[in-house]
């Protein structure tokens, strides 16, 4: 393991493959975009965010960030960062807990994640992950990267999640460590639920999770993971399985999505 330092960014790496980099240090991004106006001096407002990269696979992790209102708005400055790099994330750790005023649609869109890992408890005075957050994550991760109607300039290439499998598929996963229904309109339990009956989408909503990324040689560059679900007694489940390779950029002349061959990735990103 080392570490490089790059201004108030280290870099740290974890092995021969992966690596976790600072991306939002201080008030400001790894770019240079940000700093903080005296007046929004909120403590959330120096939150540190990390990228762990392992071959393809991205996770990305930013504390409390914000995204407007009574915070400053890193998120905005994230994504427009990681578009200049032609990048998305595999999968995320909410910002905030899902608050109302993190993980806007800008966000949303740019990191595109297959999974999403929000941590929150049960105090009735936080009422966290806000309803708001979980409709971002519905119309702004499922339905805007749905393929069959694809963001603007992408295409979906439907992928095996390992070498057994006779099906190609795209899917999402939502996790809860806990998520509640407040009343007074604070239904996010209820609005989870209706969203792990759409197809393609796994949401579970009470545990503690861990992401597990295939790095064997055949699928190191497919961006394979799997999410596995731990419990109070210990107990884990088999796990869902996901590939971050299914996004690609559209080359000329692509053709629709189907099985690999069809396309080819532009750059790194996808």
């Amino acid at each position: 393991m080392g570490m490089a330092e790059q201004g108030n960014f280290p870099s740290i790496n974890l092995g021969e493959i992966a690596k976790l980099q600072c991306i939002v240090s201080n008030g400001v991004v790894i770019n240079g975009a940000g700093g903080l106006p005296i007046k929004k001096q909120s403590p959330n407002n120096f939150s540190i965010a990390w990228l762990l990269t392992a071959g393809e696979f991205r996770y990305f992790t930013g504390g409390d960030m914000g995204a407007g209102g009574n915070y400053f708005d890193h998120e905005s400055l994230v994504a427009d960062y990681f578009a200049s790099q032609n990048m998305h994330v595999c999968a995320f750790k909410a910002n905030h807990h899902g608050s109302a005023h993190s993980n806007s649609p800008k966000f949303l869109r740019q990191m595109l994640p297959l999974v999403a890992i929000t941590s929150a408890g049960t105090h009735r005075s936080w009422k966290l992950p806000s309803e708001n957050f979980i409709i971002n994550l519905e119309n702004d991760v499922y339905l805007y990267g749905n393929e069959n109607d694809p963001p603007p300039g992408m295409i979906f290439e439907k992928v095996k999640l390992n070498p057994e499998d006779d099906q190609w598929s795209r899917n999402y996963g939502f996790f809860f460590t806990q998520i509640e229904n407040y009343g007074g309109g604070a239904n996010s339990r209820t609005r989870a639920g209706g969203l792990g009956q759409e197809p393609g989408v796994t949401v579970s909503t009470v545990g503690s999770f861990e992401i597990a990324v295939d790095l064997n040689e055949e699928l190191r560059t497919k961006s394979s993971f799997s999410v596995k679900r731990r419990q109070g007694d210990g107990e884990q489940n088999d796990g869902w399985y996901f590939n971050c390779h299914s996004l690609l950029t559209v080359d000329e002349g692509a053709g629709s999505s189907g099985p690999p061959g069809r396309t080819t990735r532009s750059g790194q990103s996808y």
